[in-house]
């Protein structure tokens, strides 16, 4: 399954280069959804609190397609 995944939207950055979560985006399952629709791309995000996020959840890897058709049966 393929996700809109938003690389280009506007992200605030902290003094290190590190993009701050942004405040708008909702947690859909294992998804950040940003204002625009779109999803929130994997990678390292700083949160409202100061600590750190490794934002990487398996629907956007791009083996995503190949791990999921791994659980159906070969043959049932």
């Amino acid at each position: 399954m393929a996700y809109d995944v938003d690389y280009d939207y506007p992200l605030q950055q902290d003094e290190e280069g590190v993009a701050y979560l942004p405040k708008e985006a909702t947690l859909e399952g294992n998804l950040y959804r940003l204002p625009n629709g779109k999803y929130l791309p994997s990678g390292l995000y700083r949160t409202g609190d100061g600590g750190h996020i490794i934002y990487e959840p398996k629907e956007l890897s791009p083996y995503a397609d190949i791990l999921f058709n791994l659980r159906k049966p070969v043959n049932p």
